[in-house]
Formats: structure tokens, C-alpha cells, sequence
């Protein structure tokens, strides 16, 4: 039994790869934020609505600069599936574009032990928490995220 299937670089669907994912328990979408990646994604989520008789889709958006770019690939994936193929697209996370992959990759080392502190692994271990728990992970990456959860808690306070 495949709890999880985890789909990357789609570039048309083959019956093998079909088979396998209607047998995970849960399949995970990778996509980036390229107009090709978006829709080999939406061809993957079609052909999963069709033939998966248990939905449950989770996508990831690699290689962002910025939490809104994910949340716009996100929507337009939500927005769209829902609208046109009636199946309901949730939302694992995403890895942030960052330089130190490819210097991960050159070394021969996962990203996570030679450059564990990185926003990309901090992303990568919230994703491994969510499907892991079921609950979402947080990622926290600095200065921005400190000051976002202040003005957050602020405004919830009254301060």
C-alpha cells in the first residue's frame, strides 16, 4: 500500500504513473510557479479527479521568491479544480528558491544536513511536519516573519 505519492515534473501522464498514484493514500503535487509546470499540474489534478474514487490532493510549490507567488500559483490551482473539475485542492506548503540547493546538489548531500538553517530546509521540514501530522508546519525566515507574527498579534491585542 502507498500512503503517499509524491509527483514531480509531470510532463504528460503515462497509465504506470496513473496507477501508482491512484493507489496512494494521499497524493503529493509538486509544481513551480511556471506557466508549463501550472499546467502539467492542472493535467495531473484532471486526471486524478477522473479516476481517484478517495480525493485527497496536497500541492507544493517549489522554487519561490515570496509567499505571495506561492499563494497565487495555489489559488489559481484551487480556484480552477473547484470551478471546473469539482475537487477540492489543498495546500502542503512550498520551498522557497534558494541558491544553496544547487550547492547541496554539487556537494552530493541532502540540503537538510549541509545547509539545515536555509529557508528552502526550513520549508522542506514544514512540509515533512504537515504530512507527518496532519497539522500545518510553520516556517519562520527572519526579520519578516518576526515582524508579520508581531503586527498579527498586535492587531488581535488592541495594542
Amino acid at each position: 500500500i502507498v500512503e503517499n505519492a509524491i509527483l514531480h515534473g509531470l510532463e504528460g501522464i503515462s497509465d504506470s504513473v496513473m496507477d501508482f498514484v491512484l493507489f496512494a493514500d494521499e497524493v503529493l503535487l509538486v509544481t513551480t510557479p511556471e506557466p508549463t509546470s501550472i499546467t502539467d499540474a492542472y493535467a495531473m489534478i484532471k486526471a486524478y479527479s477522473m479516476y481517484a474514487e478517495n480525493k485527497n490532493l496536497q500541492v507544493i510549490v517549489n522554487r519561490v521568491y515570496d509567499d505571495s507567488e506561492s499563494r497565487d500559483v495555489l489559488n489559481k490551482l484551487k480556484h480552477t479544480a473547484g470551478r471546473f473539475l469539482g475537487i477540492d485542492v489543498g495546500c502542503l506548503g512550498w520551498v522557497y528558491e534558494d541558491s544553496h540547493i544547487r550547492k547541496a546538489v554539487r556537494m552530493q548531500k541532502p540540503l537538510l544536513i549541509a545547509f539545515p538553517d536555509t529557508s528552502s530546509a526550513k520549508c522542506i521540514r514544514s512540509i515533512a511536519v504537515s504530512v507527518d501530522t496532519g497539522h500545518p508546519g510553520e516556517i519562520t525566515v527572519g526579520w519578516r516573519t518576526f515582524l508579520r507574527k508581531l503586527f498579527h498579534f498586535a492587531a488581535h491585542t488592541g495594542s
